[in-house]
């Protein structure tokens, strides 16, 4: 999942501090894969700011892996 958003944070140019604050959360939170993001996406999207849940949810969509 780190490897997910480090990939997203290139590309979107997020601020390196940002992506590492939502993995720390996420982690504690045990959501350590990005089919994990996925499955409790509902539950977990909160824990990301506003404009990074945007592009998560655009690229999990684009993935299939939530509708």
């Amino acid at each position: 999942m780190e490897v997910f958003l480090r990939f997203l944070q290139k590309e979107y140019q997020w601020s390196p501090n940002s992506v590492k604050e939502v993995v720390n959360k996420l982690s504690k939170g045990d959501v350590t894969t990005v089919w994990l993001l996925a499955a409790y996406w509902e539950n977990v999207q909160a824990l990301l700011p506003f404009g990074m849940q945007k592009m998560v949810a655009k690229e999990l969509r684009s993935r299939n892996m939530i509708l």
